[in-house]
């Protein structure tokens, strides 16, 4: 229920300026310090937090103090507890891969068992059912283990594990925390936790329930491709991460033609759009050549998952978005259209308001802006790296310190962390 007992040596102090940890470094990067430097998600067993650099350490304790704080912590076990497929494709989504992405930058095994313990729970909910309003309905058991949807604005959806989308999105992490515990398993967790098992359960649960499941549901027999599609941006960026980790975790090089085609049919949806700072590039809420209606600017409350998927993608060597010309122009449509009005708040859509590209801009009565309370829940910061401007950096500090500590999250310190390892 809380996360394993650690040793914390000091407090990070928080302004509009940065972190400051008052301990020196002799070390003034974390390249060449052993530490997984191929951003990959193996970890390493000798980690030691004092061999990061001063800038680094420090928005890495941030990132503990967060994880520790008791009303975060339960926060992040409620959502893992919570059987709910909305909260697991979008909060622990997103969550989970900036864990995973900390990891990449540190090395440090313990993020993995932080990773692990939300995982449990999340193991611990599955059942053969559906639950709440769709408990007796007769398709409830179909030999499948699965999640619900746990939200009550749909009529068909509630307590059963239909949506599509959802089932998509939350299924593309479980593959990703799969493939984090596969590619440990030799290693010992600090913790105890045994990454092998773990790789084999989610495994076994990924290829023999929820895709058996779907294929069954849609007559798709193996090896056919794609067995499970939504004609929409978000949900088929994240069915490439989902097919990728398959095929780490399978061999099957089926899994790789599917991840191929559905990043090329992703990023072929995209358009380049003029920026004071360069390229940007900007994309329609469906996918327009799979018939996919809404033809308008992607919502930001949509792109904050793209960033993530495309950031995860990068560090994975995933075309096109391995290349560093590709994760520039993303953060180009971050600060130049979408962050528009210093920290005060932000464009309700990837081209700020404005049509772009020739892709008209989103209804303002259906999309409104919004504000540095969910910019500091969501993993915007992440493309900071990337960013020349140094806009997202300097915005997303400002935010941090003036975000009341009882209300801070991991995003911003582990966008700190991986553009302090990278520039």
């Amino acid at each position: 229920m809380e996360p394993y007992p650690r040793t914390t040596v000091a407090s990070p102090s928080i302004t509009a300026e940065g972190c400051d940890l008052g301990l020196d470094s002799s070390i003034d990067s974390v390249e060449g310090q052993g530490i997984s430097r191929n951003w990959e998600l193996r970890g390493v067993e000798s980690f030691d937090p004092d061999a990061l650099s001063a800038e680094v350490r420090c928005w890495y304790e941030q990132l503990w103090s967060v994880l520790e704080f008791e009303p975060r912590y339960r926060h992040y076990t409620a959502l893992a507890r919570s059987d709910d497929l909305y909260l697991y494709s979008r909060s622990l989504n997103t969550h989970v891969t900036a864990l995973l992405t900390a990891l990449r930058i540190t090395g440090d095994l313990a993020l993995l068992d932080e990773v692990d313990r939300l995982a449990q729970h999340m193991r611990n909910a599955l059942d053969d059912s559906w639950r709440g309003p769709a408990v007796f309905d007769a398709d409830g058991i179909d030999g499948y283990l699965n999640w619900v949807w746990g939200q009550s604005h749909s009529s068909v959806h509630p307590g059963r594990d239909l949506h599509v989308t959802d089932e998509m999105r939350t299924h593309a992490l479980v593959a990703q925390f799969a493939w984090a515990f596969r590619v440990n398993e030799d290693l010992a967790s600090p913790n105890g936790v045994d990454y092998r098992e773990r790789a084999d359960f989610w495994t076994w649960y990924l290829v023999e329930h929820f895709e058996a499941k779907w294929r069954d549901r849609m007559d798709k027999p193996w090896p056919e491709f794609p067995f499970l599609t939504r004609p929409h941006t978000h949900e088929t960026f994240e069915f490439v991460r989902y097919n990728h980790y398959l095929y780490l975790l399978t061999g099957k090089a089926q899994y790789r033609t599917e991840s191929e085609r559905l990043s090329g049919l992703s990023f072929e949806n995209f358009e380049v759009a003029q920026s004071e700072v360069g390229k940007a590039l900007v994309v329609p809420r469906s996918l327009l050549a799979k018939g996919g209606k809404e033809d308008y600017l992607l919502p930001s409350t949509y792109v904050r998952y793209v960033y993530s998927s495309a950031v995860d993608m990068y560090f994975e060597g995933v075309e096109p978005w391995d290349d560093v010309q590709v994760i520039e122009m993303l953060a180009h449509s971050l600060t130049e259209f979408i962050m528009d009005n210093g920290s005060h708040d932000f464009a309700r859509d990837m081209g700020g308001g404005i049509a772009r590209a020739g892709v008209s801009a989103s209804e303002a009565d259906d999309w409104p802006r919004f504000g540095p309370d969910r910019f500091n829940v969501s993993p915007y910061v992440l493309l900071a790296a990337w960013d020349e401007t140094r806009k997202i950096v300097n915005v997303s500090k400002e935010i941090y310190a003036e975000t009341d500590v009882n209300r801070r999250d991991i995003f911003i310190p582990v966008g700190m962390l991986v553009d302090r390892a990278i520039n």
